[in-house]
Formats: structure tokens, C-alpha cells, sequence
């Protein structure tokens, strides 16, 4: 049985320890660090982010409701 050649690319990426910084790398690093983290928190009712603590008084002025959930990255506007 033979022995199948190695990539030599991937063999001289493998000499640098995969500290190879490619702009692909680099560009997958930031989105993944954007989707990172817990989902931010929105008002039950208008949907509105909801900054502090669960009763801000700013949404109650609005929508007159206490209530928040964690919202859905499909729910997500500014992907």
C-alpha cells in the first residue's frame, strides 16, 4: 500500500503552527465574534431592547408592560 503525498501547502502551514492569518481567518474571526455572547434582551410587547434591569421605565411609558424575553437571532434585524 502507498503512502498518499501530503498537500504542500498545508504542509507549510503546518510548519507556522497554524499561525497563519489569512483575510478568510480573519474575516470568519469577526463573525463569529459578533454572534458571540448571550442575545439581547427585548420588550415582551413593542420589542424594543430593553437596557438595565427587567423593569425599565422608559418601555413602561410606552407599552405600559414589565415583561422582557431573550430575543431569537432569527428575530434580528441587522444581520
Amino acid at each position: 500500500m502507498t503512502k498518499m503525498k501530503k498537500n504542500p501547502a498545508a504542509v507549510a502551514l503546518g510548519r507556522l503552527g497554524g499561525a497563519r492569518n489569512t483575510r478568510k481567518q480573519m474575516e470568519a474571526r469577526k463573525r463569529n465574534a459578533q454572534k458571540a455572547g448571550r442575545p439581547r434582551r427585548v420588550c415582551a410587547a413593542c420589542g424594543e431592547p430593553v437596557l438595565g434591569f427587567h423593569v425599565d421605565r422608559a418601555l413602561d411609558d410606552s407599552c405600559g408592560i414589565h415583561e422582557w424575553k431573550w430575543q431569537k437571532p432569527s428575530e434580528r434585524e441587522d444581520r
